[in-house]
């Protein structure tokens, strides 16, 4: 139910109220959930009595899943794949909805939009008074008054000499877009049942038909040398308002980070996932599109630092200025290195076996916690691929049971506890030191072989809280086989040695654990 889902899918609140606009499908939901409360009725009904029955829109529907009368005419929706596109089932909206879950056809939103140019009536039958239809139309918030803003339910999508209002709606196969132009009693209404319909419905279709419609001459703008300095300071890493920032779809951000770059010209390079453009300055911490109308603002706080950005196709969210230990390029860096340092891990250990059955052991290879740390490697290498794995079907990780990703992310827990285990079995060295009877306690035992002749040097070993002295290690001459005479020193130590020093770097340096004695 409606109620249950949004008690429990409360978003945190990140900053105060009234200050900047993020769109929230939460909050649509919630204006659904408020209208059911007051009126009583549940919100499918009370669309359908009171919206879709007036307005003789017979084939529209909020309701999940569809109206047995309405499955027949049903688009599908298509994902290109393997080379052609694949039909996809019926798309039920889980949590969010109402916002979403209505299903209509164009000639159903033509009857709307013409209610809503009419100011709430259509065909003699209303349903909005004409305050409140003027109201709805009207702009209640921007964040710049040079940009586009909001208005209820709609938001501005106006050019230069014309005010355009509208609404754009996404879900996995279908992307549309709506626009009226009240002052020219027009409407517009597109809609795709593909996945990458995404990629014409936000902005290329609405600036398409406008361009040939209601074409605008542009002035050619020329960056000033001041420009050169004001570029510079906004340029830098910025990241849209409307994400995560309390629960682990925070990391989804690593993929959509928005860069500004400065032009020697004092234009600016914008890239952000809306596309890439070149800006160029119009006004005061004011750019323009190169190759269009589209209007790119900045804000300054006190000192003059640039904070915040805003684009005039997106006013339902602003650009936060991202602090250097946020910047997606730093944790992009480390998400890189943390991958090369366990695949590091994994690749190592099958050549440390090697280097062992043939005798040619290197140091450190037989030291203690080698297969917990390799153990721990393997386990966050499948969380990363796991994720992958999910990451393929986007929508799976913004709703959904998650069964998937509750699983996957019990796999860095425990690449935490094999680490915590690995660093133990560091410290220990052994987890039952042997005690020699008349002779020091022998957990591990280090040797230094001397591989060419032997001269004379100075060889010690050191270990964690134990100082290097002379009765803690002994050493011989022996012949080996083919009469090459080599210097070996052992030294036995209780927890593992953390140094092994000589002046010489002929020496080479094997770490093995002793034989339990039967003494």
């Amino acid at each position: 139910p409606m109620g249950e889902w949004l008690a429990t899918h409360i978003p945190g609140r990140v900053r105060r109220p009234g200050v900047f606009s993020s769109y929230s499908n939460y909050a649509t939901a919630l204006a659904g959930y408020v209208v059911e409360r007051i009126s009583g009725t549940p919100y499918d009904q009370y669309i359908e009595e009171r919206i879709l029955e007036p307005l003789g829109m017979g084939h529209t529907t909020t309701r999940q899943p569809l109206p047995e009368h309405l499955t027949p005419d049903m688009s599908q929706g298509y994902a290109w794949a393997g080379g052609r596109f694949e039909a996809k089932p019926f798309e039920i909206i889980i949590g969010a909805a109402p916002a979403g879950s209505v299903s209509a056809s164009a000639t159903d939103m033509a009857r709307f939009m013409l209610a809503h140019l009419n100011e709430g009536e259509l065909d003699g039958r209303r349903i909005l008074s004409t305050e409140t239809a003027r109201t709805m139309q009207a702009r209640a918030f921007g964040h710049d008054d040079r940009l586009n803003g909001f208005a209820l339910g709609f938001y501005e999508k106006s050019r230069p000499g014309l005010r355009a209002i509208g609404h754009g709606g996404d879900t996995q196969w279908f992307h549309t877009d709506l626009a009226l132009m009240p002052s020219e009693d027009l409407g517009v209404f597109a809609s795709y049942n593909t996945v990458s319909g995404g990629e014409l419905s936000f902005g290329p279709f609405f600036d398409a038909f406008m361009d040939h419609y209601y074409p605008v001459e542009s002035e050619l703008a020329t960056p000033s040398e001041a420009d050169r300095e004001v570029a510079g300071r906004i340029a830098g890493e910025y990241a849209f308002n409307r994400r995560s920032y309390t629960t682990f779809q925070k990391a989804m951000g690593l993929s959509g980070a928005v860069t500004v770059r400065a032009q020697e010209d004092g234009a600016l390079v914008l890239k952000s996932p809306l596309g890439l453009s070149r800006l160029v300055p119009v006004g005061p911490l004011l750019y323009r599109d190169g190759l269009g109308e589209d209007l790119v603002a900045f804000r300054e706080d006190a000192d003059g630092r640039v904070t915040h950005g805003f684009l005039g196709i997106a006013p339902m969210m602003a650009l936060e200025r991202a602090p250097r230990s946020e910047a997606m390029m730093l944790h992009r860096v480390l998400l890189g290195l943390a991958l090369l340092a366990f695949l590091g891990t994994v690749v190592a250990a099958p050549r440390r076996w090697w280097r062992k059955r043939k005798g040619t052991a290197l140091p450190g290879d037989d030291l203690p916690g080698r297969k917990t740390l390799v153990a721990m490697a393997l386990v966050n290498l499948a969380f990363v691929g796991a994720v992958a794995m999910l990451a393929l079907d986007p929508m799976s990780l913004m709703s959904g049971p998650l069964t998937g990703l509750k699983i996957a992310l019990g796999l860095p827990v425990i690449g935490i506890v094999l680490a915590l285990v690995d660093e133990g079995v560091g410290h220990s060295g052994s987890a039952a030191p042997l005690q020699r009877r008349g002779g020091p306690r022998a957990g591990i035992r280090v040797v230094a072989q001397r591989l060419e002749p032997p001269g004379m040097e100075d060889v010690s070993c050191g270990s964690r809280g134990q100082a290097p002295g002379p009765q803690m290690w002994k050493s011989a001459t022996v012949l080996e086989p083919g009469g090459l005479r080599c210097s070996v020193v052992h030294c036995h130590f209780s927890t593992t040695p953390s140094s092994f020093r000589s002046r010489s770097s002929s020496f080479r340096w094997r770490v093995t654990r002793p034989r339990r004695s039967r003494s």
